[in-house]
């Protein structure tokens, strides 16, 4: 992510804790104002309007969502483990970041026009990484026959879903999770043989 300042990044935080909780309709900036500790207008000196808060927020976090699941892609070819890697990847980071990941994924329709293209080609583009890793299996024959769109986003779904249940103090770590859940969809995909 961008480097932001300690005060920026001050109150960034305050605004995902708003934000998660209460939504961005229902969190003023004199509420993030009084949760980091100064007067409303100090914030401006940081963020030009809360708008600009939520769509730093939403890029920063599908930007750091897509660049580390590419590094961690990086050399795999064969589809099986790519899927492994993807899955586990996006479980786990969604159960890290449950916050974060809340807001961008039920604030779409706080933004602006122009904000919410940007947010939805990040998606896209992040989605269609995962297109390309069960198209690739399913053309070699590592996956059954699947309607490969239709598969990304259900296992999108299943898998961002983690992010409003996921606890750390859980029976289960972030790991076993994502494990589990890679288990499932691949074994969902298993040729017919």
């Amino acid at each position: 992510m961008v480097d932001v300042t300690p005060r920026a990044q001050s109150v960034l935080d305050a605004a995902v804790a708003l934000f998660s909780e209460f939504g961005y309709h229902g969190t003023s900036m004199r509420e993030i104002a009084k949760l980091v500790g100064v007067g409303p207008g100090a914030l401006y000196n940081h963020w030009p309007g809360k708008q600009d808060l939520l769509f730093y927020l939403m890029d920063a976090w599908l930007t750091e969502l897509h660049n580390t699941l590419l590094a961690r892609l990086k050399g795999v070819q064969e589809p099986t483990e790519r899927l492994r890697l993807l899955v586990e990847h996006h479980v786990a980071f969604h159960a890290a970041h449950t916050a974060e990941m809340l807001i961008c994924d039920s604030e779409l329709r706080a933004l602006t026009d122009r904000n919410r293209r940007v947010v939805l080609d990040k998606r896209r583009r992040y989605e269609a990484v995962l297109d390309d890793v069960i198209g690739d299996g399913v053309e070699h024959g590592a996956f059954n026959a699947v309607d490969v769109r239709l598969t990304t986003m259900q296992t999108l779904g299943m898998c961002t879903h983690v992010a409003t249940w996921f606890k750390p103090e859980g029976r289960l770590s972030i790991d076993a999770i994502a494990s589990a859940y890679a288990d499932r969809v691949l074994h969902s995909l298993e040729p017919h043989r």
